[in-house]
């Protein structure tokens, strides 16, 4: 990255938002996730880089990350470099457990007891 912080959106699901085992910290991490992996789906963004933006050392944002991949919002996945067992690059990507959002939990169409709008 080049040091200056992203100007765009991040989305933080229902399921991540309302979830009490997750902090303040990791669902807007993870909400980062989901902006800097908006055009290809994945995240290649570092530890370091993490923590940078949000001013923690690189085990805090390990310990996010990890609580994160273990409640099943993200999936990360380890590049190693050819015949080693050094990590070349780390592939952050949603998780399985994050649900599509379509739309409110309240029925569409017109209710009996609406009036109509002129």
């Amino acid at each position: 990255m080049n040091g200056s912080k992203p100007n765009y959106y991040a989305i933080i699901t229902a399921d991540v938002r309302y979830d009490n085992r997750l902090t303040a910290n990791e669902k807007l991490l993870f909400g980062e996730i989901t902006a800097l992996s908006s055009s290809t789906g994945e995240c290649w963004a570092g530890n370091k880089y993490f923590g940078e933006l949000y001013g923690k050392d690189n085990r805090t944002i390990r310990r996010w990350v990890s609580h994160l991949s273990e409640l099943g919002y993200i999936d990360v996945k380890l590049v190693y470099k050819a015949d080693s067992k050094e990590v070349d690059k780390r592939i952050i990507t949603l998780g399985t457990k994050v649900s599509v959002p379509s739309g409110q939990k309240c029925p569409t169409g017109e209710g009996k007891n609406v009036l109509d709008n002129n």
